[in-house]
């Protein structure tokens, strides 16, 4: 029986969230499409929802949730974790309320902080390197700035916040305020991974089935569930690895940064033209740009940094992008990949008709590597990123993980 399941609203969330419980010695699996493991400790799904609409979003949720059990008699997870993006985008409360329901769980607590990458919950307001997140290049999620608004979507619905007070005495103290919420969301402040480990080990001992968090809460999740002794052990999935392409398709700052850091470590860079982003011009050209890097060196990197926005949208720089990658596959020319930024990750992996990624652990906090499996390609190894986690050397760092 899957100890767990994982259920993200993009795929770089499915991957960090993950990552935590493979570095745990507990053997995960993202899962693409209507593949299944029957082996997996920690089953991972992407629901892509996070740009749908409020109800599409909640359906594919619900959805989610029903394939745990299927093909019947299979038994549900004994716990799922809901990834929620650590900037509270997309629509945390509908999707977390769908599982509850589906699952027919009348409580969840919920710990968005994460602070390895420097998000913190404290009054129950999100903050990004101490800055509240309404003063961020985030930005005000649609949902509201505080946890009280994001989870109160439903005016029904009881939300009780857990303060950082109330974290900072004890697992018992936050028992207290579990077991005082018969039905509802509990909220909980967090400032480091120390505050994580409470509140994950009081959810576990007061029957709490269904938290939701990012990586910060599930990597203390990983390493407090009740595990039987057989069910951990390393995680090393291995393979050949040969020339790693980059692709960075994130408009955010940090990846920029990171972008810059590879030039200056001499890997080659490759932008596609503009044209090409405007749908002007083909694709070829860029793949015979990147083609004799990949013969020639063990990194390349494909970036759309400087460039301006397409016209077309940002769904159909996507599937550029995918479309490079994929032809560079065909041609045997891929021998690993760093991917950067949740929409380019799902759209290249759909591109390559991914089955599964096994993870292996982290390159560091919330940047998960693992070894993909696709119909594309053989296996290689591979990182996916959120364009907004990392330092300046994050994705270099990456290289040479891989290349290892």
């Amino acid at each position: 029986m899957t100890l767990l399941a994982v259920i993200a609203d993009d795929l770089t969330g499915a991957g960090d969230a993950g990552g935590a419980f493979a570095t745990a010695g507990l053997r995960t699996v993202i899962l693409f499409g209507n593949e299944r493991s029957e082996d997996a400790d920690v089953i991972v799904r992407s629901t892509d929802s996070r740009g749908l609409d409020t109800t599409d979003a909640a359906e594919v949720n619900r959805r989610a949730v029903r394939g745990l059990r299927c093909p019947p008699p299979r038994q549900p997870p004994r716990w799922v974790y809901k990834k929620i993006d650590s900037a509270l985008r997309g629509h945390p409360c509908e999707e977390l309320l769908a599982v509850m329901r589906e699952l027919g769980e009348r409580r969840a607590l919920v710990a968005p902080a994460l602070p390895a990458q420097g998000r913190t919950t404290a009054g129950s307001r999100q903050l990004v390197d101490g800055i509240p997140l309404d003063q961020t290049p985030f930005g005000v999620p649609a949902s509201g700035a505080d946890l009280i608004s994001v989870f109160g979507c439903e005016r029904q619905v009881a939300i009780q916040p857990i303060t950082l007070a109330t974290v900072r005495h004890g697992t018992g103290h936050v028992a207290h305020a579990i077991e005082g919420l018969e039905e509802g969301i509990l909220v909980a402040d967090a400032e480091t991974d120390r505050d994580l480990m409470t509140i994950a080990g009081a959810a576990l001992d007061n029957g709490i089935r269904v938290m939701a968090g990012s990586a910060g809460l599930a990597r203390q999740l990983a390493t407090t569930l009740p595990a039987p002794v057989s069910a951990r052990r390393a995680a090393t999935p291995d393979c050949r690895t040969g020339p790693i392409l980059v692709v960075a398709g994130s408009r955010h700052p940090s990846a920029a940064a990171q972008v810059a850091a590879l030039v200056e470590a001499g890997v080659p860079l490759v932008h596609p033209s503009q044209e090409m982003l405007d749908g002007t011009a083909p694709v070829d050209t860029t793949v015979a740009a990147l083609a004799p890097h990949l013969f020639e060196s063990r990194f390349v990197a494909l970036t759309t940094t400087g460039l301006a926005a397409s016209p077309k949208g940002p769904e159909f720089v996507v599937r550029q992008l995918a479309a490079i990658v994929a032809a560079l596959a065909e041609r045997h020319l891929v021998g690993g990949l760093v991917l950067t930024g949740g929409d380019v990750a799902a759209g290249v992996l759909a591109r390559l008709k991914a089955t599964e990624i096994m993870l292996g652990g982290e390159v560091q906090a919330a940047i998960p590597w693992g070894i993909l499996r696709s119909r594309l390609l053989p296996e290689v190894p591979i990182v996916t990123k959120a364009g907004s986690f990392g330092d300046r050397g994050t994705i270099l760092r990456c290289l040479k993980h891989l290349e290892r």
